[in-house]
């Protein structure tokens, strides 16, 4: 874990994976306005042999994305009450409900905590940094991503909160880490996606890209 640590220290803020049907100067143009925040944007095709999914409010994704950090320390928004009190809305099937919750296997007989919010096209995996950390400083993204068409997934790192927590030191490596990012892409069922990691999670974004690549 020391070793991990040493690594990330000198990472960049946020790293942004994105498909590469996303036009670069739009990139870098968002991630330069993010001030002393450095954003690294790479260009990858996820999967380059599924179509280009319609298009969408690409732009404003990437700006989202650079900003909604900073933002979570102003005031929250109030939500807007319900017009009818006395009606109860239902869920229209017999489903049970996790509200987006999943538990995601990566080998090892390990498992890995996910969470869904929206339902959109375009679609973000969030790593989040460390390790150790977890996904809940991500969740200012709640009150701008889903309004903006914008699907994205919550993912805890082994050993972090809500996943297991085996603590066992051999599995502290980049490559099982990057591993673990790619079973989870594949639980997930995700194709064309943004990859969005910060600190620790940036350099294990472009690590993952590598191997997405080769594949």
């Amino acid at each position: 874990m020391r070793q991990l640590e040493q690594i990330s220290a000198g990472l960049p803020i946020l790293a942004l994976i994105a498909p590469n049907d996303v036009k670069k100067e739009t990139c870098e143009a968002n991630a330069g306005s993010r001030g002393r925040a450095q954003t690294v944007v790479i260009f990858a095709d996820l999967r380059r042999d599924q179509e280009r999914p319609h298009t969408m409010r690409r732009r404003s994704f990437i700006t989202l994305a650079g900003g909604a950090l900073a933002a979570s320390v102003s005031r929250p928004t109030q939500a807007t009450p319900s017009t009818n009190r006395d009606e109860l809305i239902l869920p229209r099937d017999s489903r049970v409900r996790t509200g987006g919750s999943r538990m995601i296997d990566i080998g090892g007989g390990h498992q890995v905590w996910t969470k869904k919010v929206g339902d959109a096209s375009v679609k973000v995996l969030l790593l989040h940094g460390g390790p150790g950390a977890d996904h809940s400083y991500f969740e200012c993204f709640e009150d701008f991503l889903p309004q903006n068409g914008i699907e994205f997934y919550y993912y805890d790192q082994l050993d972090s909160t809500n996943s297991d927590k085996p603590s066992d030191p051999k599995l502290w490596t980049i490559e099982r880490f990057r591993d673990e990012v790619e079973a989870v892409r594949k639980g997930l069922g995700l194709e064309q996606f943004y990859l969005l990691g910060h600190s620790w999670g940036g350099m294990l974004a472009i690590s993952t890209r590598s191997l997405i690549r080769n594949t």
